[in-house]
C-alpha cells in the first residue's frame, strides 16, 4: 500500500468521524450481537457518565454526521464544494438506512436459526455475518470515497479549519466514557 493510499483512508476515517458525531450514535446499537436493539426500537446514543448504568437519549437518524451551519458559513464554500459536501451527507444518510435494514434482516435470519433449536448452525450464520459485514464495508468505502473528492476540493484555509473541528470532536470523542466488556 503506499503512502498516498494510506495518507486518503486515513483521511477518510477522519472525514467519517467528523461526520458521525459518536461512533456509538451511527449504529443505534451492536450490529451482529444476540441481544441487539429489536428491529423498529428507537437508536440510542451514549451519555458522558462516570458509570454503565447512564442514562441513553434517542437521537434521530437525520441529524446524524451533519455539519452545523455555523460550521459551513467559516468554511464559506463555494457552491461546488457545497454540492460535494452535500452529496457525501446524503451517501452516508442512505447507507446508515440500507446497513439499518440489513441489520434488521441479519437480526431476523438469526432469529430463523435460532428457532430451529437444536439443528442451530452457528457456521450458516458465521456466514450470513460476514456477507453483512462485506456489504456494509463496501457502501462505507463508496461514501468515503465521496467524502475525499469534497476533501479534495477544499483550499489550505478551509482544511486547517476542517482539520480545527475533527480535533475538537476527536478530543470530546476521547472524554464519553464507554463501559467495556
Amino acid at each position: 500500500m503506499t503512502f498516498a493510499r494510506i495518507s486518503r483512508a486515513l483521511g477518510a476515517v477522519g472525514l467519517i468521524l467528523l461526520a458521525t458525531p459518536s461512533q456509538g450514535q451511527s449504529l443505534g446499537g451492536t450490529p451482529g450481537v444476540i441481544g441487539a436493539p429489536q428491529p423498529g426500537t428507537t437508536p440510542l446514543s451514549p451519555v458522558p457518565s462516570a458509570g454503565p448504568s447512564a442514562p441513553m437519549v434517542p437521537v434521530e437518524p437525520g441529524e446524524l454526521g451533519s455539519f452545523s451551519e455555523q460550521l459551513m458559513a467559516t468554511l464559506a464554500l463555494t457552491p461546488a464544494q457545497r454540492e460535494k459536501v452535500d452529496a457525501a451527507q446524503a451517501a452516508r444518510k442512505t447507507m446508515w438506512a440500507d446497513n439499518q435494514v440489513s441489520r434488521r434482516a441479519e437480526f431476523d435470519a438469526l432469529s430463523r436459526e435460532l428457532k430451529r433449536g437444536a439443528d442451530f448452525d452457528p457456521r450458516v450464520v458465521n456466514v450470513m455475518r460476514t456477507n453483512a459485514r462485506k456489504v456494509m464495508q463496501e457502501r462505507m468505502d463508496r461514501v468515503q470515497d465521496l467524502w475525499l473528492v469534497f476533501w479534495d476540493s477544499l483550499d489550505l484555509k478551509q482544511r486547517a479549519k476542517l482539520v480545527d473541528y475533527m480535533t475538537q470532536q476527536h478530543e470530546r470523542h476521547g472524554r464519553i466514557r464507554r463501559s467495556g466488556p
